[in-house]
């Protein structure tokens, strides 16, 4: 395998990561102020969207572990970045609190897409082309989207309103989706041994928490809640990288 392909496959997977989570989920947080001074969102109404968008990663985590077919992974995976981008810009085109709530919750949707299909689709191309060394580098795209997040924040609260700002944020994402869709390898042959059957709960569960932890303090108390040989085995990558990814 050709350095210069490995990169591209590494940068079109973590451009990824910044447009279903960075983008689709993050954009959300410097909105609220924006939205709550143009449109007077009670706080129930801010706390809902924030809901719905969990329930949407967490409904998204639920029904990816019952996903054996790598053919339908691929192609979810992309309609995640579709979804991602098409998302963020139609929460600047309506004011209906119901159509906020179902766009947050398709947001959430992609965005279990390009956390957990992606990172499952990088390491089973990883593991064929012996880098699987690599995968650490995916997940430096939450960190990058939270970064862009708030820099085009800072740069676009003040000369425009808060429907444009949402529409910007998914003109920036649909700039990003090009690249990485280019550089987006045929993951449809890079199919591994079956390991035997997803396990939902333990999936399901650690994506919520992995989703909620620094902000909701019922996931906190969720953690403290969980049986102690789950607190072992959730941090193994082996265990981890079996959930679900059955090949």
């Amino acid at each position: 395998m050709k350095p210069i392909e490995t990169i591209k496959v590494l940068v079109a997977s973590v451009i990824a990561v910044v447009v279903m989570v960075g983008i689709a989920r993050f954009s959300y947080t410097p909105m609220i102020p924006e939205m709550v001074a143009a449109l007077g969102l009670s706080k129930s109404v801010v706390g809902m969207l924030a809901t719905v968008n969990y329930a949407g990663y967490l409904t998204g985590a639920v029904l990816i572990t019952r996903i054996s077919d790598l053919g339908l992974k691929v192609r979810l995976y992309q309609l995640g970045l579709v979804v991602a981008v098409v998302s963020t810009v139609l929460m600047g085109y309506t004011t209906n609190v119901w159509l906020w709530f179902i766009l947050r919750f398709i947001s959430g949707l992609s965005t279990s897409a390009g956390m957990l299909l992606g990172a499952g689709l990088l390491m089973s191309w990883l593991i064929k082309n012996n880098q699987k060394s690599e995968l650490g580098v995916f997940f430096s795209g939450i960190g990058l989207g939270i970064v862009l997040t708030a820099v085009t924040a800072e740069l676009i609260k003040d000369p425009f309103t808060w429907d444009q700002q949402w529409v910007i944020y998914g003109l920036v994402a649909l700039a990003l989706l090009i690249p990485a869709w280019r550089w987006m390898p045929d993951y449809r042959a890079c199919a591994l041994p079956k390991r035997g059957q997803p396990l939902v709960a333990t999936s399901a569960v650690d994506s919520y928490v992995s989703c909620n932890w620094r902000t909701s303090a019922p996931a906190l108390a969720m953690w403290s809640r969980l049986p102690f040989w789950w607190l072992l085995l959730n941090p193994c990558p082996s265990f981890r990288g079996r959930a679900g990814w059955s090949g």
